[in-house]
Formats: C-alpha cells, structure tokens, sequence
C-alpha cells in the first residue's frame, strides 16, 4: 500500500516541482529512525508528506508524527497522503512559519528531522536543541546546499546568507552537546545524537 502511495507523491513532485528526498537519503532516513524507535517525531517541512510519511513507516506503530508546514496547498496534499496511508490518526500537522511554530511548540521529542528553508537552520537550532530529549536524535537534510557551501572563498552574496546558517548551524551540533557526523548523501544529510 505504501509503495503505490509514495510513486503518486513522487509523481506529484516532479509535476509541480515540490522537492522531495532521493532515495539514497530515504533509506539513511528510514534506517536512523528504525534504530531509534522513536515515539515521537517533529518534522520540519512536510511539504507533501514524502518524508513523513517514510519516517512512519520506519517507526514503531504507535509513533506520532508532528510536522510544520508554510504552504497551506502542500500541508492540505500531505493530509490526504497520510489518509490514504491510513496514518492520519499518527499525525498532527502544525501550519505557519517554522521560527514561530517551534517557539511556541511543547514536549520532547526523540527524532527531529530538519527540511525546511536552509537559511533558517541556524535560527531553528535554539527551539530544536530545546525540543529535543537527551538521546535523541537530529537529522538535517540538503546542509551542503548543492555543494555551494564546499566552495573556498566568500559566496556569492545571493547565496552568502544561506551559507552562513549552514555553517552556523553545523557548528553548533559538532561539537558540544551533539555527536555528529556529515554525510554526501543527496545534497548532504548531518545526523546528530544529542548527548545523554
């Protein structure tokens, strides 16, 4: 059942250009969040529900999923993949701007996976390290931003802003409260675990 779902997300996608992970970067995914078992998930970034929908799969069955979305069309196509997948019950999905949803966010959570607008990552960063428990685990998506972030020198000043969150960001989760390691997978995944 979830295969056919997640070709017509697919579909979806590439018709109207909603950007969804690769399949090398699904199966990092899935693979971080079966070993963690986590009951439950924030997302950042639904967008149609791909990834949501991916991570559930991989978590245990009574896992619920939280998941923040700007684009009202995107959160309204997430929600009848989530019914079609018959998971909807496991999923609440919060509309609005990232930075104003996480501040007013309660909880904990034991996976957080981060999609959302590259530039914003390090402005995230406060309100997910605050979210997420000791143990837990943080999965950045697209943080090599198409290679741009590799290259030496200053960045062109359309992409310098975005860089810099990037690096801000990915400096705060090597090194002290997180163990993380980068990878090339897709446009470049960190995975940190918060220390206990």
């Amino acid at each position: 059942m979830y295969e056919n779902i997640y070709e017509l997300q697919k579909e979806y996608a590439a018709q109207n250009g909603v950007p969804v992970m690769t399949d090398e970067g699904i199966a990092l995914l899935q693979t971080a969040v079966a070993a963690v078992a986590p009951a439950a998930i924030l997302e950042i970034g639904t967008a149609i529900g791909y990834s949501g929908l991916r991570m559930l799969e991989a978590a245990p069955s009574g896992a619920r999923l939280y998941t923040v979305e700007l684009d009202a069309v995107r959160a309204e196509k997430a929600r009848e993949y989530f019914r079609s997948a018959g998971v909807y019950d496991r999923v609440e999905i919060w509309e609005g701007d990232a930075a104003e949803v996480l501040a007013y966010a309660e909880g904990r959570f034991d996976f957080i996976m981060l999609d959302g607008p590259k530039g914003h990552y390090d402005r995230y960063f406060y309100d997910i390290d605050r979210l997420l428990k000791p143990g837990g685990v943080l999965f950045a998506d697209n943080v090599s931003f198409k290679g741009k972030r590799h290259i030496e020198g200053t960045p062109e000043h359309k992409h310098r802003t975005i860089i810099n969150s990037l690096n801000a960001f990915l400096q705060k989760v090597n090194g002290g409260d997180y163990f993380t390691v980068t990878l090339e997978t897709g446009d470049g995944i960190s995975l940190s675990v918060k220390k206990r």
